[in-house]
């Protein structure tokens, strides 16, 4: 067996440097994930775990018997077919925008937006809480960039007088940032208020991918000036059907069904702990918070961050996939060490029984806690 080269020999030190910081970042076998009950995934709307977007890809599939299976060129070769611009001017339209520009990920929707418009003499004000992918677009772009703390109107208003001029799963107040879904921009009714709007396909959709929604000017733009459009292969005929079909569920009563599903699995949530009796108790201890509480009756989100920090999120997280429930663990440096965070995805098709077993194993596991004494943020 050869020995390392000098590259591979640095890696290694640092991933053992990683691992001993508790930083190592590895994604479980996917073994480990079989017959546990999934409140980790982003299959909001269930439309993957049940079937439902299986059936209605192939329904699509069967439209098109001859289609050509690969990506084959860029969209300035061949990449640009009439099912791929015809599928951009549906999306468009459903989410009453004057046009789409399709990404391979939202990620890489992020990058390409705020690297690209933003001019030199540009500012961008951003929430100190937006996600990576917008902190890696403004990083590689040319326009200046002031922070304000998160979700805060006023501290927004004083980044605008001082220039003269997403992990938590907590919703921006945009009827404070404008006067007045397809997305929370279209439910608010707010699409005429934001030049660019971004959609991802990875979630709710069940797919793969993301759309800027944005005028042509802007669209124009990215496709000419985006590195990552210009020198990539587009997407195959297979990833943009499983797009069509979602689209088509959402746009059928059984996906109406289904949003409201989530809505009300939401409120049995909250309902759930708020009527426990050992959440008084819990809450006082300081072992876990549970942030959207207070404002989950106006704001929505099927993410439920529960913070448990300094190495207590791991634990929680732990007993959880022990009793067959499988939960996404956010750990520093992700987020700060007291920021740590077990993050719960309720999906449409979680039955009542599944969230009050999952409300029960959390406070059980924080009594637990409890009973040591010694609050962990005191850690």
């Amino acid at each position: 067996m050869s020995k390392p080269d000098a590259l591979q020999r640095s890696l290694q030190l640092i991933l053992r440097d990683r691992q001993r910081r508790g930083w190592q970042l590895e994604p479980p076998a996917p073994g480990t994930l079989t017959g546990m009950v999934d409140f980790g995934s982003n299959d909001t709307l269930s439309l993957s775990s049940s079937g439902l977007l299986r059936k209605e890809f192939l329904k699509e599939l069967g439209k098109y018997p001859d289609f050509i299976l690969g990506g084959r060129a860029s969209r300035w070769g061949e990449g640009s077919t009439d099912y791929f611009v015809q599928l951009e001017e549906h999306i468009a339209k459903f989410h009453k925008a004057d046009s789409a520009l399709f990404f391979n990920t939202g990620f890489e929707a992020n990058v390409a937006i705020f690297s690209t418009l933003p001019q030199p003499h540009d500012v961008v004000l951003y929430d100190s809480l937006v996600h990576a992918s917008t902190r890696e677009g403004l990083y590689r772009g040319r326009a200046n960039t002031l922070p304000f703390a998160h979700n805060d109107m006023s501290s927004l208003r004083q980044g605008l007088e001082t220039i003269k001029c997403r992990m938590d799963g907590d919703v921006a107040p945009l009827q404070a940032i404008v006067k007045e879904g397809s997305g929370l921009v279209s439910h608010l009714g707010l699409e005429k208020d934001f030049s660019i709007r971004v959609h991802t396909f990875g979630k709710a959709h069940g797919a793969s991918g993301a759309v800027v929604l944005a005028s042509q000017v802007c669209k124009q733009t990215l496709l000419s000036c985006v590195r990552g459009l210009i020198f990539s292969t587009a997407p195959t005929f297979t990833t943009l059907a499983a797009i069509k079909a979602g689209y088509s569920i959402l746009a059928s009563i059984e996906g109406k069904r289904r949003r409201e599903l989530v809505q009300s699995n939401i409120n049995s949530f909250y309902n759930a702990v708020s009527s426990h009796a050992a959440w008084p108790s819990c809450q006082n201890a300081g072992i876990i918070t549970i942030p959207m509480k207070p404002a989950y009756d106006t704001l929505k989100s099927p993410i439920i961050p529960v913070i448990a920090p300094y190495g207590g999120a791991a634990f929680l997280g732990q007993f959880l996939s022990n009793a067959k429930f499988r939960v996404l663990v956010v750990h520093f440096p992700v987020v700060p060490k007291d920021k740590e965070r077990v993050r719960i995805n309720l999906h449409a098709d979680h039955t009542p029984d599944q969230i009050l077993s999952l409300v029960d194993l959390i406070l059980e596991w924080t009594q637990s806690r409890r009973k040591v004494g010694i609050p962990l943020s005191h850690l």
